[in-house]
């Protein structure tokens, strides 16, 4: 097994001289988190990423051997203008603000689209020849949303995983973009076989967007989708807490802490380091410290706060402008109560290295952390780990991803300038032995859940998630099965088909009375039933009238309410299977009166012996919370009666416990020996008719959803070549990536047959 991570930053930052091209270690982001996992790795890795700098073609196969041998690291290039409109343009005027919820900010303009769908197609063109199916993919970040499903196009087989490092947006704010953008990125993401999140919230976001946009139901976070299972989980990253523990014990360290308190003096120091970006509260976090200075003149003199900035997309007008706003505010509030012998805020705009970043940490005796929005802020983590369980107080927004673990610091709204201010006054003056005591229970989380935890937690996950899509795996049908079902239908002369009706023979419809059969599909079940080798069976949930009256055709066996009536292909009455009961009937359709009063566009359908809720053009968010309420007040009626409660395709139907299709298909199984069984259909109900079935037989599942059948198809149109391949009708000639022709749904609208 290879451990393979993808991300938009090269786990190196690449130089260029008079020299050459030279490396160093890219610190920050994703990469920095990782790279110390990636080191203690003991099987081969393999990190892929963007290297930040234009390389010229007669200059990258030389610099890929020299990454690939050194550092197991492999560049993807991009051209200038790719680079333009898909790094500068979709993902920081686009993703970034709009994920963050600075919707103002949002330039949708066509052609950063346009790159950013480029540049997740360049990733793949270039790396496509590297990766094996023997590896687990693990892709980051938000400048990658595409690259799981590319991959998945390449190759269906791969092992991915897909983790997003900031917030996924509410409904309401993700759909702001345009329709074909929104669907990309949901589908693009969805490629993946494991989705993951920092935090719960971020998770119910993306899974009710799955489902508003791309109608992706889920059951606890999985996702059935494209003939897979894909699961939706949080995993809080965390960081490297030995590496921060033995730096903050480092002489370099112990050196750095005793020139800054020198520098200073025995004034307390709040500290504070971010991008230089709008995200982050910079303004607001200035704007705290000076009600801080206003509302306590006595800490005047007393306390200093340490800004660092680094510098970050300088080449966008919003960070410009935001630069300019700081360094205002930073000269307004040091003028105004700074003195001689005092500055109240020390601020650097600079990347600080690693050691003087854990000495800044290892010297401060607040941390003051308040973003307005991010995914989860690793300083946070940073800070607590260089105290090693000191002393020292963490103020961290609750907006951070990193506040849903760090309940003991002292936790507050970003937005509101008094609070910050209380906050700054109330960790001055916390008890050394309350800061110990809060410290230790953060650490002792952090340790718990660092970096390779995290990474191995996903790893896992992800190697979960292939077994259990094998185990619910059911094939998709070849072109070699199709044969194969076509050649024993024709060498056998007994033969048994069991067919669905809605679903199968037929696509849904908004009303039932809406999916009448058509001229064609009347024809080919004509055609099936009149061949004195078949015996032909329409196994339905629909009432026994409806049947008669769609599918009077000869020969035609029909079973009608799941199981509860038959009425054999010879006969002329319909014969119940057993003695059921309907007494319940009445207190079922006044229970779910109530809700189709109370949600519209649902509504009831009675049958003799069986009562079903319709919800098919009821709001997927609605319809996600009712149908649960439905099903629990259903189960508890329904406990002492011979009754039960099915949830299948967008409806509800209660019906007696002996009634199914299983039970049903005995009938004719007992009746002779068949040497051909074949049976299909799309809803939960058809399962009992599945389980029932000799291993000899064939089954097929119309549709997505796990299934005890052998095979699958995708959908009614499928189901119609089949069958007219079985009456040897020419087939149509369509190419799939299944080597089965798949058709258009709206190849069901045409009024002439369809010529298979």
């Amino acid at each position: 097994m290879r451990t393979v991570y993808i991300a938009n930053r090269f786990p190196l930052r690449v130089s260029l001289d008079e020299k050459g091209y030279s490396f160093t270690p890219n610190h920050g982001g994703v990469a920095s988190g990782l790279r110390s996992h990636v080191k203690k790795l003991s099987h081969e890795n393999l990190w892929i990423g963007w290297p930040g700098i234009y390389v010229s073609p007669s200059e990258q196969e030389k610099m890929r051997n020299n990454t690939l041998k050194e550092h197991n690291a492999f560049p993807v290039f991009l051209t200038p203008k790719i680079t333009e409109g898909y790094y500068n343009g979709f993902c920081n005027k686009v993703i970034w603000p709009l994920f963050h919820y600075f919707t103002n900010f949002v330039q949708p303009d066509p052609e950063y689209w346009d790159s950013y769908v480029s540049a997740n197609e360049s990733f793949v063109k270039q790396i496509a020849p590297l990766l094996r199916e023997s590896d687990n993919i693990h892709i980051q970040d938000y400048q990658l949303m595409l690259l799981p499903k590319l991959l998945r196009e390449f190759n269906p087989k791969l092992s991915i995983s897909f983790f997003l490092h900031i917030p996924f947006p509410a409904l309401d704010v993700f759909r702001i973009l345009p329709q074909k953008w929104r669907v990309g990125l949901l589908e693009g993401m969805l490629g993946a076989d494991l989705v993951g999140f920092h935090t719960h919230e971020y998770r119910q976001h993306f899974l009710l967007s799955a489902q508003r946009i791309l109608e992706a139901e889920n059951t606890m976070g999985t996702i059935t989708w494209n003939d897979r299972i894909v699961k939706a989980d949080v995993f809080p990253m965390g960081i490297d807490v030995e590496k921060y523990i033995k730096e903050s014990k480092s002489q370099r360290v112990a050196k750095e802490v005793i020139r800054l308190k020198k520098t200073l003096g025995k004034r307390k120091l709040i500290f504070s380091v971010d991008r230089l970006d709008y995200t982050k509260g910079i303004e607001n976090r200035l704007l705290g410290f000076e009600e801080f200075l206003i509302m306590h003149p006595e800490w005047h003199n007393k306390v200093s706060l340490i800004v660092s900035s680094e510098p970050s997309r300088s080449d966008i007008e919003q960070y410009q402008a935001m630069k300019r706003r700081v360094d205002e505010l930073v000269g307004k509030i040091n003028g105004a109560y700074g003195s001689v012998n005092w500055q109240p805020i020390i601020y650097q705009f600079t990347s600080l290295k690693f050691e003087e970043m854990v000495a800044f940490y290892k010297a401060s005796d607040v941390a003051l952390i308040t973003p307005l929005r991010d995914g989860m802020n690793l300083v946070a983590k940073e800070y607590i780990a260089s105290q090693e369980g000191g002393a020292g107080v963490l103020i961290l927004s609750e907006m951070a991803g990193s506040a849903q673990e760090l309940s003991e610091a002292v936790l507050i709204n970003p937005f509101d300038i008094h609070e910050i201010a209380d906050a700054i006054f109330k960790a001055l003056t916390i008890s050394d032995s309350k800061q110990i005591v809060r410290n230790k229970r953060i650490l002792s989380h952090l340790e718990n859940y660092d970096i390779h935890h995290w990474a191995a937690d996903i790893n896992e996950s992800l190697i979960q998630v292939k077994k259990e899509q094998k185990m619910r795996k059911v094939t998709f049908m070849t072109r070699n099965v199709k044969n194969e079902i076509i050649d024993a239908y024709r060498k056998s002369s007994n033969r048994l088909i069991f067919l669905d009706y809605d679903g199968t023979l037929v696509p849904y419809q908004d009303k039932p009375e809406l999916a009448k059969p058509s001229k064609h599909v009347r024809e080919r079940l004509s055609a099936l039933a009149g061949d004195y080798k078949n015996e032909v069976v329409i196994v339905s949930g629909r009432d026994k009238e409806t049947l008669s009256k769609w599918l009077d055709i000869d020969h035609l066996s029909l079973v009608a309410e799941h199981g509860t009536w038959k009425k054999s292909g010879e006969g002329r009455y319909w014969e119940m299977f057993g003695q059921f009961s309907n007494s319940w009937k009445d207190s079922v359709i006044t229970l779910l009166q109530k809700w189709v009063n109370r949600v519209p566009k649902s509504f009831i359908e009675e049958k003799e012996y069986s009562v079903a809720w319709h919800y098919r053009k009821v709001e997927q968010e609605v319809a996600g919370i009712v149908t649960k309420e439905i099903m629990y007040e259903l189960t508890t009626f329904l406990s002492s009666i011979d009754a039960e409660a099915i949830h299948d395709n967008k409806v509800i139907e209660i019906k007696n416990i002996g009634a199914n299709k299983g039970a049903a298909a005995q009938y004719w199984l007992k009746k002779k020996k068949h040497d051909f069984i074949l049976a299909i259909g799309d809803a939960r109900t058809d399962e009992d008719l599945f389980g029932g079935l000799p291993d000899s037989a064939y089954s097929i599942k119309v549709g997505q959803s796990p299934s005890l059948a052998q095979h699958r198809v995708d959908d009614n149109v499928w189901v119609a070549h089949l069958l007219d391949e079985l009456l040897e009708k020419k087939p149509l000639k369509v190419v799939s990536q299944h080597n089965f022709p798949r058709v258009s749904p709206q190849v069901q609208l045409l009024e002439k047959p369809i010529d298979f």
